[in-house]
């Protein structure tokens, strides 16, 4: 028992350790411009990343949120590096929006630090909490018959409605997708209101079904009509709406049913991913993909997504040139939807407060007020409060991984908010982490509408 507690302790005072070096050499990369120092931060960031999935999948298996989380880290932020000396005009130094910029050396150490910063401290949080709310974390829920009936009712009906609504938002964004992002509100757009009703109410049954724990191959029929909903918008170039429920699904999978899918097949539905979303990309913007090999695309691919890292950058090198905001950038997701604000103008400037509008105002008012954005980080909002925010993010971060895997799947009514909790905790590295208010309190709307509307038809049978 003590050889097994050791071999589970070790690697966290080891990532506790490297933890409490990068901080250290957060503060050193001061007025440092040498750039052998920032290969080496680099050569400590990888193999420390790697070193973490490599024994996070060891103790609690690929398809963990907190494995998966792994990953889009990667993607979402260090994915430039690695393509960055192979890629023509790809150098994760360099961004040209919202301000055409070379980042300086010490600004460049600075983030690598903080990236080294937050994967040890997130281990080390993560499997402390682990290890002390650890519980038979096995899902023994049963198919719930009554919330199947509800959401395999209200999907059916709503199907074509849905098409229709990501239709018509494809229409409206094609050619001109900031104007989406410009105005914020699908009234403003344009789109009929009882599309955007039936839309909601559509969404709302997908919740139900994931949490009535259907038949696995109920669940792979309707999440398949599920994802015809998302080939508009992924035609728009919104790849990240796309991706994230083929991820969920394996999460569900592995989650609900104790599947683990093949991992060769996981390795092309990967490549699959990002080759099809190089290619939106690519497409979006104009050019063409024609003599590239797959290789490349992978590449490219890694190389225009990985605007984390940039963000990060853009935050510490003109943190003080920053307009002034009324809370802090972390809670905008939690509360930013109470105020009515949407959009990007100067309303939503003096309501609001989050690091992509008054970050990108700041740099560039011209730019944001066309409609242009680099969205947010976690990590780049906790940053507002310096290293230690960092460090008390990790902390957060790690508890709601845990308190997810731990108490989210334990009843039926919880899983309801499965997919809502899983989409913001698997993007923190592109997002925020908290969940929305305004959504929570819409889909409890929307779910007791449902029940009391299509429930009345099945009361008697359950």
């Amino acid at each position: 028992m003590n050889d097994r507690l050791c071999y589970k302790t070790t690697p966290d005072i080891i990532f506790g350790f490297f933890g409490v070096i990068s901080v250290i050499e957060y503060y050193a990369s001061f007025e440092n411009g040498n750039v052998l120092y920032s290969n080496f931060l680099i050569l400590q960031l990888l193999s420390t990343f790697a070193l973490s999935y490599y024994y996070t999948v060891r103790r609690i298996g690929y398809f963990h949120i907190f494995s998966l989380l792994h990953i889009t880290l990667f993607v979402f932020a260090f994915g430039g590096i690695i393509a960055s000396p192979i890629v023509e005009n790809a150098d994760f130094r360099t961004s040209v929006t919202p301000l055409a910029v070379r980042f300086k050396e010490d600004v460049i150490q600075q983030v690598l630090s903080l990236y080294s910063v937050y994967i040890c401290f997130s281990f080390v949080t993560f499997f402390y909490f682990h290890r002390k709310f650890h519980r038979d974390t096995s899902l023994s829920l049963q198919t719930n018959n009554y919330y199947f009936l509800i959401a395999k009712k209200t999907f059916l009906v709503l199907f074509p409605f849905a098409l229709m609504y990501a239709y018509s938002m494809y229409k409206i964004g094609d050619g001109n997708r900031i104007l989406l992002y410009q105005t914020g509100s699908n009234d403003a757009l344009g789109v009929p209101l009882y599309l955007r009703i039936t839309n909601m109410l559509f969404t709302a049954s997908f919740y139900l079904l994931i949490a009535s724990c259907p038949r696995k191959k109920v669940f792979i029929k309707y999440f398949s009509l599920f994802m015809c909903t998302m080939i508009p918008i992924l035609m728009m170039g919104e790849r990240g709406e796309v991706v994230v429920p083929i991820i969920f699904i394996l999460w569900y999978f592995y989650r609900v049913y104790g599947i683990s899918i093949d991992l060769l097949k996981v390795f092309l539905i990967g490549t699959s991913i990002m080759i099809v979303s190089f290619i939106v990309s690519v497409t979006r913007m104009g050019d063409v993909v024609s003599g590239l090999s797959v290789f490349d695309m992978i590449l490219g691919f890694f190389a225009s997504s990985a605007t984390s890292f940039s963000l990060l950058a853009y935050y510490v090198q003109f943190r003080d040139s920053i307009m002034d905001h009324n809370y802090p950038f972390f809670l905008d997701s939690l509360i930013g939807g109470l105020t009515g604000a949407t959009g990007q103008s100067m309303h939503v400037l003096e309501v609001r407060s989050n690091i992509g509008h008054q970050l990108v105002y700041s740099l560039n008012p011209g730019y944001y007020l066309a409609g242009y954005s680099t969205g947010t980080s976690f990590i780049a909002e906790m940053y507002e409060f310096g290293v230690c925010g960092v460090i008390i993010g990790t902390v957060m971060l790690g508890l709601f991984c845990v308190l997810f895997e731990n108490k989210m799947c334990k009843n039926h009514f919880r899983m309801l908010f499965a997919y809502l909790f899983f989409q913001f905790l698997i993007l923190t590295p592109r997002g925020s982490l908290f969940v929305p208010i305004y959504d929570i309190i819409k889909y409890i709307l929307c779910f007791c509408v449902l029940k009391y509307t299509i429930g009345l038809f099945i009361k008697n049978k359950y």
